[in-house]
């Protein structure tokens, strides 16, 4: 039998998609000292498979006592330079310092930062515009899931790479490092964005009136 030349019969096999590159910076706020790490994030689908998330700890800063102005000219400085871009957003944690300390952060941000609470309960939700609420056992079990499914990678290059792989894997609520939050929060946001043209995310009613979000 002759080999089917045919255009049917050499029909090439479908190229992998892979989607742009995303660049998010998340902050821990301690009462004392500041983290961050810019997380790079892409995603990758193979002809016939599901899609496959990647996250690469790129680079990872401590800030020790700053003021907000200060933190907030270091971050600004940051993601002025490549491979940040206009589209590359803002995470901060605001569940130790409180509202109040990330609202006097904010106003010398060039960019607008989403807000994160990590409440011991309660479910996953927008408690107001710009602000999410993730309980903390969700937060630690999904960024568990993603470290050990090789998803979420450290550079060699970056500052205190091991002690951050080590954390990352012995990662726990009682006891969560300040480094692993800024992780965290660059990984959360970069699946997040990956459906923003989808419907908005539902406001937990009860813990935004709880928190005096809500008038």
């Amino acid at each position: 039998m002759q080999p089917d030349n045919s255009e049917q019969g050499n029909k090439p096999e479908a190229s992998p998609w892979r989607s742009d590159d995303q660049y998010i910076l998340g902050v821990a706020l301690e009462d004392a000292d500041a983290f961050y790490a810019r997380v790079h994030s892409f995603s990758v689908r193979e002809p016939m498979r599901t899609v496959q998330s990647y996250f690469t700890v790129e680079h990872l800063q401590r800030v020790m006592s700053p003021s907000m102005p200060q933190l907030a000219n270091d971050i600004n400085a940051f993601m002025a330079l490549s491979p940040f871009g206009p589209d590359s957003e803002l995470v901060v944690d605001q569940t130790r310092v409180g509202k109040a300390m990330v609202d006097l952060l904010a106003k010398s941000l060039t960019r607008r930062p989403t807000r994160v609470e990590l409440p011991d309960g309660g479910t996953e939700g927008m408690i107001t515009s710009y602000t999410y609420g993730i309980p903390i056992k969700f937060f630690i079990s999904n960024l568990k899931a993603r470290v050990h499914a090789g998803e979420v990678r450290v550079a060699p290059a970056v500052w205190d790479a091991a002690d951050l792989e080590t954390a990352l894997v012995g990662m726990n609520a009682d006891d969560l490092n300040p480094m692993v939050i800024a992780v965290g929060l660059a990984v959360w946001r970069a699946e997040k964005t990956k459906g923003r043209f989808g419907p908005p995310p539902r406001v937990i009613r009860s813990y935004a009136k709880h928190k005096g979000y809500e008038r």
